[in-house]
């Protein structure tokens, strides 16, 4: 687990964005915030969930799109452009004979090639003061988790609600991630409460680095998101943090000597008890 020769050092940017009922509004502006990030020299740009669409759930099915359509070409030939990596944080995948879409995150590497795909596990079906967000209405939750590879890292892949089932991040930390990926819509309400002690403790408790792009204010679907896009360390340190506002690019580093320093110091990960693990994925 604590081989760390193959992995690199890697700038990321973390694009912070308040996205609209409007696909072509959201593209283009997410190839400027791209190009800012690129012009800073980030090797791995990641967008929050639902970047190129965000509306009331019933109306995402109207905008489902294949991994091979519009949207994730154009990310692929910018990704193959600049030799970078691109996360989408997510779009709404058509599944074949459904009414229904997948909450699809996906990775696409250096060279343009989707390497990564993770569909959306755990849905949001909730009611909180009164306000009610029902996921299940409009999406189909995926089956499997997805790790990917990225400059040497294994990176777990997830989106938003996901962050509230700890089991998910150890499976990812028992396959050697040392990234965890939480592309994100998360409302102001529960982000106050809750967004910052949530990814502190995932990497905290797996000693990995947690990349958290988030979406920010009203969006198309009417909801107040947090913003506050954040990279956190290995030791629960905020490496860059967005603001609770703003539209951003939000940049920070993955360093492999600090994961090695804080897995070696603190070796929790090897006293673990092989008798408590269930892992059912």
């Amino acid at each position: 687990m604590n081989n760390f020769n193959q992995r690199k050092d890697i700038k990321v940017a973390l694009i912070q964005m308040n996205s609209v009922a409007n696909q072509e509004v959201n593209l283009q502006k997410a190839i400027e915030l791209s190009k800012q990030a690129l012009s800073k020299n980030a090797k791995l740009i990641a967008f929050p969930e639902v970047f190129n669409y965000r509306k009331r759930y019933k109306s995402e099915a109207i905008h489902k799109e294949t991994l091979d359509g519009k949207c994730v070409t154009i990310f692929k030939d910018l990704a193959k452009s600049y030799n970078c990596y691109i996360l989408l944080g997510s779009i709404s995948e058509l599944i074949p004979n459904s009414k229904k879409v997948y909450n699809t995150s996906v990775m696409i590497s250096d060279k343009g090639a989707v390497i990564g795909v993770y569909r959306k596990m755990h849905l949001f079906d909730v009611e909180v003061d009164n306000v009610k967000i029902k996921e299940s209405s409009v999406f189909e939750r995926g089956d499997s988790p997805e790790l990917v590879s990225v400059c040497g890292h294994n990176l777990g892949m997830s989106i938003c609600y996901d962050l509230r089932f700890a089991e998910l991040y150890r499976y990812y930390t028992c396959q050697n991630a040392t990234i965890i990926a939480v592309p994100s819509s998360f409302t102001k309400k529960t982000g106050q409460a809750h967004w910052l002690t949530l990814l502190k403790a995932r990497a905290i408790e797996n000693q990995v680095y947690v990349l958290a792009p988030n979406q920010v204010g009203i969006g198309g679907n009417g909801i107040e998101t947090f913003g506050h896009s954040v990279i956190i360390d290995p030791w629960g340190t905020v490496v860059a943090c967005g603001s609770a506002s703003n539209e951003e690019v939000v940049i920070g580093d993955v360093s492999v000597s600090e994961i090695e320093r804080i897995r070696k110091g603190l070796p929790c990960l090897d006293h673990r008890l092989d008798t408590l693990n269930n892992n059912n994925y």
